[in-house]
C-alpha cells in the first residue's frame, strides 16, 4: 500500500472535564511507516524502543484518526488485525493516527501474608502477641 504516520501517546490518562481527551504523559511520532508490514508486534517494538521500561502486559491500547473524537472514534488496538484496520484507515484516508495507551487496574490475588496482616488487623509480626501454653510429655 504506502506509508503513514504513528503517533503514541504513552504514560498519560484519559480525563472527561466536560470532554473525554488524554491528558500528560510522553509523546512520539513516527513517519514513514509502510503499511505493508505493520502489525501489532511491530507497535510494541517502537514504544518498548523509546521506552525500554515500558511494560505492554500492564497496559490497554487504544487508536483512533486525526480529528476523530474520543467519544466516536477511538477503537481498541489489541492484536494484528488491529494493526491491519488502522494501517489501512490511514493510508487509505491518507490521515494520521494516534495510539493512546492506558494502564491497566493493578489486580492480584491475595497472598498468604495479605490474609495475616488483614486477620492481625495491619500489626506487623513483632507487634502481636501469642498467649502460647507450653505443653509437656510427662
Amino acid at each position: 500500500m504506502g506509508k503513514f504516520k504513528v503517533v503514541f501517546y504513552t504514560k498519560g490518562s484519559v480525563v472527561k472535564d466536560p470532554n473525554l481527551r488524554y491528558k500528560g504523559g510522553d509523546v512520539y511520532a513516527y513517519r514513514g511507516k509502510d503499511s505493508d508490514y505493520w502489525s501489532y508486534f511491530k507497535t510494541c517494538d517502537l514504544v518498548i524502543g523509546v521506552d525500554p521500561k515500558f511494560d505492554l502486559r500492564g497496559v490497554k491500547m487504544w487508536w483512533k484518526h486525526d480529528g476523530g473524537s474520543f467519544e466516536k472514534d477511538l477503537k481498541p488496538f489489541r492484536d494484528d488485525r488491529d494493526a491491519s484496520e488502522l494501517a489501512i484507515y490511514s493510508f487509505g484516508n491518507d490521515c494520521e493516527v494516534y495510539i493512546y495507551t492506558k494502564l491497566k487496574p493493578i489486580t492480584r490475588e491475595i497472598t498468604f501474608m495479605d490474609r495475616v496482616r488483614v486477620k492481625g488487623n495491619g500489626k506487623t509480626c513483632d507487634e502481636e502477641f501469642d498467649n502460647l501454653s507450653e505443653s509437656s510429655d510427662e
